[in-house]
């Protein structure tokens, strides 16, 4: 099981889930509850050592060793993105009162 640490950030209060492994999820929230978005970072290596209870890696993202990707919520919109691509985001989903339409992103 991964371990949560509360981070705050600009967006909003966020909790980050470090794994053993290096790999990490970070969720965003605004002052109301509402989540802004989710984060992931996959190293593209292997760790020595698995991370000791309680530390976390502070992951700066540099494309040569760590895999970014993520969602932004925006209203009843879900954006994908890729860090490797910066500033393109891509309809996921969308959705609405019967439940939702996932975009066709090919």
């Amino acid at each position: 099981m991964p371990s949560a640490l509360p981070s705050t950030c600009e967006e909003g209060l966020g909790v980050r889930f470090q794994f053993k492994n290096g790999n990490q999820i970070q969720n965003f929230y605004d002052a109301s509850g509402q989540k802004l978005s989710t984060l992931y970072y996959t190293l593209m290596y292997t760790i020595p050592a698995p991370v000791t209870e309680g530390s976390v890696l502070d992951l700066n993202y540099d494309p040569d060793i760590i895999d970014e990707t993520g969602t932004f919520y925006v209203d009843n919109f879900e954006y994908g993105f890729n860090g490797c691509d910066p500033g393109w985001y891509w309809k996921q989903r969308i959705d609405n009162a019967e439940g939702y339409v996932a975009c066709d992103n090919e």
